[in-house]
């Protein structure tokens, strides 16, 4: 399939290999014309070029045009078309079609399987599966009303999925469940429950209003088999995983629906009023505030020249020895010293002994050694020492991530080393 791309002109030239079968011989130049199997960026080329083909073709039917930029996987196709009439998707509503959203949670896993429910023209009425998705429930102790209702969102998130992978508006859906605290969680406002609960409903309703919600007998949901779980052999011809409950193959008024309101107590959310309480936090914010390392420098050194022309005022009576204007280089060194000195102490572990650290005249601690003999300046040659998790550390990581474009962490350490020793790392 890559080999039915070609490369532009331009771009040929990073495609080349030099080459010679033996020593013996001179060197030859090659240019692979073609996009190249085994490269990260081939399938993406190759699916590229096929959907431009359909875009540029425009002498084709817009079904095959469609078929082609949504229905084909790398080199694989999926389409299909009604054996009686033409089916049209895309913003259609397929109205005689009728999905059917069955959910269950037992204390093992939870689980929502979707089934398809039409009439043919004979007039029989076929039901049958269409997806389904199992998952284990957490380590996490959890109430199986929670699970029910994490069922419930797993089954929303499967409707969003077929509906985006069909590129359909599916005209009618009901969905069962056969538990009667999460069917009145999701019949109700999210707003009435708590945070956990109030905001998988908010979802799941989304999808699925309060009025899709239906009670299904525990004997009569396929989800039950998924959650509960059955033996292979059991699954093979199981009638009512694949078929679904007998009584949906009839009309409506056969169907057996509760006309009862469901209400529940459980995880209302509380209606007593709190009170917050603030105190000063024991360190200074600044760090966790700002997120750039020069807009930290820079800010630090206005408040330290706020600090020595409050000083000099209160001290002086001539305005002269104020500083205004522009901050200098000499400012934002200090500033630099200041927020170092403003860290936690580093402990001195093993590790850390090993690059014999030393205080500067500043009271810096730095790495010391036999790099004090290299030929580089006194900053490269001894690093600054800081904590691993400490806010400044991280302030300079992220400010060397962004000015790097997102570089990987052996460039960004490199790149931090030059000035700054993180202990730990």
């Amino acid at each position: 399939m890559y080999q039915q791309v070609y490369v532009a002109k331009q771009d040929i030239d990073y495609q080349r290999i030099v080459w010679r079968e033996n020593s013996s011989q001179p060197m030859r130049d090659y240019r692979l014309l073609r996009v190249t199997h085994g490269l990260a960026s081939a399938s993406h080329l190759a699916v590229k070029s096929l959907q431009q083909a359909a875009l540029d073709a425009t002498n084709t039917s817009k079904r095959v045009v469609e078929v082609v930029k949504s229905d084909i996987y790398m080199d694989d196709l999926l389409t299909g078309a009604d054996t009686h009439r033409e089916l049209i998707l895309g913003s259609h509503i397929i109205s005689d079609f009728e999905f059917h959203l069955f959910t269950d949670a037992s204390e093992v896993a939870y689980a929502a399987a979707l089934y398809c429910r039409t009439q043919i023209p004979d007039g029989k009425v076929k039901f049958v599966l269409v997806v389904a998705k199992t998952k284990v429930t957490p380590l996490k102790t959890t109430s199986l009303p929670r699970l029910e209702l994490c069922a419930a969102h797993l089954g929303a998130q499967l409707v969003r999925q077929v509906k985006s992978s069909l590129n359909l508006s599916i005209g009618k859906l009901y969905a069962w469940t056969d538990s009667m605290v999460a069917l009145a969680w999701l019949q109700s406002n999210p707003s009435r429950w708590a945070v956990f609960v109030a905001n998988r409903v908010a979802d799941v309703q989304e999808v699925l209003p309060a009025s899709h919600w239906r009670h299904v007998a525990s004997e009569h949901n396929p989800a039950d088999c998924a959650s509960r779980g059955i033996t292979p052999s059991q699954l093979l011809l199981h009638p009512l995983w694949w078929n679904g409950p007998p009584w949906l193959r009839e009309g409506n008024s056969r169907w057996l629906i509760s006309a009862q309101k469901h209400t529940t107590e459980l995880e209302l959310k509380s209606k007593n009023t709190v009170a917050y309480l603030t105190q000063t936090a024991d360190e200074w914010d600044l760090f966790t505030k700002y997120h750039s390392f020069n807009k930290l420098k820079r800010i630090t050194a206005y408040l330290l020249r706020f600090a020595n022309n409050s000083r000099s005022t209160a001290s002086q009576s001539g305005a002269g020895a104020l500083i205004t204007g522009c901050l200098t280089c000499a400012e934002i060194r200090s500033a630099e010293v200041a927020l170092v000195k403003l860290n936690k102490p580093v402990p001195m572990r093993g590790s850390l002994a090993r690059l014999q650290p030393f205080l500067d005249s500043k009271g810096i601690l730095r790495v010391g050694g036999r790099i004090k003999n290299a030929v580089l300046s006194d900053e490269v040659k001894h690093p600054i020492i800081l904590p691993k998790n400490s806010p400044f550390a991280k302030v300079i990581a992220a400010e060397i991530h962004i000015t790097t474009l997102h570089a990987g962490p052996k460039l960004m350490q490199a790149v931090l080393q030059r000035r700054f020793w993180v202990a730990g790392i």
